[in-house]
């Protein structure tokens, strides 16, 4: 299969920041040291599992890649106690980027009515992190920014979105719903995986809905027969004989 080429640039003022990444790079150390099977006995009996027995959530984490956090940041409480305070380390703070790098998106009216900020932020409005990546996709390819997959970070989260990175070009911005308590004060690592981004080429989609009797059964038997195949070896049955993994470089 040929590589489809995705492109990702910066100013030559940020040569040196954490690149953007695979995020088969970027698999996390919690999942990594997590066991698959409670105990060795267990490779017979399904119950023995743990969710990283599950292939598909594996495969999720190892689509697309990953923006991380290219300084350290120190947050800290405001005096009115409302909005959280960003301090970038000192390399940055000397201006070598021609943008802010966080603004806040307005006043709260703009981010209220918006489920998830309703539901999650700590914070009156969203903010935005201006990236110094720009990006470029083949024609016909878009992309899709959204929080990683299965792991993302319990003090913020990133609003997906999607942009045709073919046709318009722009630096990657990421807002981000603040989540964490208005007293909370620490440090966010350079290198904190930020948004998972997954290229994808866009294509008309025409659904098909039926039900599984004599005429209309053909996924109903094939599942039967996929669950025999699985099921025909004691562990890691899908992987072995289904699983077509494609992963970014």
């Amino acid at each position: 299969m040929k590589p489809v080429k995705i492109e990702f640039q910066r100013d030559p003022a940020w040569e040196f920041i954490d690149p953007i990444i695979p995020a088969s790079q970027a698999i996390p150390n919690w999942y990594k040291e997590a066991q698959a099977y409670k105990t060795e006995a267990a490779i017979h009996d399904k119950t023995g599992m743990t969710f990283k027995a599950c292939p598909a959530i594996l495969d999720s984490m190892l689509q697309g890649y990953i923006l991380p956090l290219w300084a350290d940041v120190w947050v800290s409480p405001s005096e009115d106690g409302i909005a959280p305070v960003f301090t970038w380390a000192e390399g940055v703070d000397r201006g070598e980027a021609d943008l802010p790098l966080v603004t806040w998106q307005g006043s709260p009216e703009v981010s209220k009515g918006f489920h998830h900020f309703d539901a999650m932020s700590s914070a009156p409005s969203t903010l935005k992190l201006n990236s110094p990546w720009l990006v470029k996709t083949p024609e016909g390819y878009s992309i899709l920014t959204m929080p990683p997959l299965n792991n993302r970070d319990s003090r913020f989260e990133a609003v997906s979105g999607v942009v045709c990175s073919d046709v318009f070009t722009t630096y990657i911005n990421i807002p981000l719903i603040w989540k964490a308590p208005p007293d909370y004060e620490g440090l966010i690592k350079q290198g904190t995986p930020l948004i998972q981004i997954m290229p994808f080429k866009r294509e008309i989609f025409q659904q098909e809905l039926s039900l599984t009797t004599n005429d209309g059964g053909d996924l109903s038997t094939r599942e039967k027969a996929c669950a025999r195949k699985i099921g025909s070896v004691f562990r890691g049955g899908y992987r072995k004989f289904f699983q077509k993994t494609v992963v970014s470089k």
